[in-house]
């Protein structure tokens, strides 16, 4: 299993090309880097930019070329938000996996979790999102909480010890 956050690059067609990406500093807009981080699987075939302004789409000709050049069985990825929480795509060889329920409080999406057993068969649990709490009601929102954390602050900045 190839797992990575977005996806698959035009400019890295194998692992050891990923492995030798230096991934320490800014992203750029462009490049195997940006298309690693923000890339999607699409319809066409190939590789074509993505309307987001950053990465690419790529088809599912390179997902299957990529599993078999890298022995991988499927890439699993996390980039996008689906509706179910995980969804299949290129004849099974891209799983997204998406760990957020309804994301921005509005999409109404589930999440889910994937569990890969010793068959290496992914398992999938699904869930959705608790009710959104009123800031109000929530503990670093209390007066006692802030409080406390500003006192707390204030003898970490100074060096003393409140124990």
């Amino acid at each position: 299993i190839n797992a990575e956050y977005g996806g698959l690059s035009r400019h890295t067609l194998t692992i050891d090309q990923v492995r030798i990406l230096d991934r320490f500093g800014e992203v750029p807009s462009d490049g195997p880097m940006a298309d690693i981080l923000w890339s999607d699987p699409g319809e066409s075939e190939g590789f074509v930019q993505s309307s987001r302004g950053c990465g690419c789409l790529w088809g599912s000709d390179m997902s299957l070329s990529f599993c078999k050049l890298n022995a991988v069985s499927f890439i699993l990825r996390a980039h996008q938000c689906v509706m179910q929480g995980y969804e299949w795509t290129h004849y099974n060889k891209v799983a997204t996996l998406f760990s957020a329920p309804n994301y921005m409080y509005r999409s109404g999406n589930k999440a889910a979790l994937m569990i890969l057993e010793s068959s290496q068969e992914p398992r999938f649990i699904t869930f959705d999102a608790v009710e959104k709490p009123d800031p109000m009601e929530m503990e670093f929102a209390r007066p006692s909480f802030i409080s406390v954390s500003y006192t707390h602050l204030r003898a970490h900045e100074t060096g003393r010890n409140l124990v």
